[in-house]
C-alpha cells in the first residue's frame, strides 16, 4: 500500500517547479538510479524500501546528505490498519539519514 501513497504524492507534486520522481518497488532499480542521475528534480516520492535500495547502490547519486526532509504520511493506515511506523525498515533508514546530515529534518503528516 505505501507505493499507492508514493503514486499520490507524485500526482500531486509532479506539475511544481522542479517537478518530482516516483520511486518504487515496481519500477526497476537500473531505470530508477538512471532516472535519478538524469534529473535535477526537487522531491522524490517514494518507498522507505526502494529508498534503501537506491542509497546501497554503487551505482546511485543519491547519497543520504543530499536529503533535506523527509515527510512521512504517519496518518494513513491500510485495510489491514497498518500505518508507516509497522514497517521494519522505516526507523533505521530515516536514523541513517538524519545521522549522516544534520541538515535532514524529518515532518510527520
Amino acid at each position: 500500500m505505501s507505493a499507492i501513497r508514493a503514486c499520490d504524492v507524485y500526482r500531486a507534486t509532479k506539475d511544481i517547479p522542479g517537478g518530482s520522481l516516483k520511486v518504487i518497488n515496481k519500477n526497476k532499480l537500473k531505470d530508477d538510479l538512471k532516472t535519478l542521475r538524469l534529473t535535477k528534480c526537487r522531491i522524490l516520492a517514494a518507498t522507505c524500501g526502494r529508498v534503501t535500495k537506491v542509497l546501497e547502490s554503487e551505482e546511485s547519486h543519491l547519497k543520504s546528505s543530499e536529503i533535506e526532509a523527509i515527510v512521512c504520511d504517519s496518518s494513513y493506515l491500510d485495510p489491514k490498519k497498518r500505518h508507516l511506523w509497522d514497517s521494519a525498515d522505516v526507523i533505521p533508514l530515516i536514523k541513517k539519514i538524519v545521522d549522516e546530515n544534520d541538515k535532514a529534518r524529518v515532518y510527520l503528516y
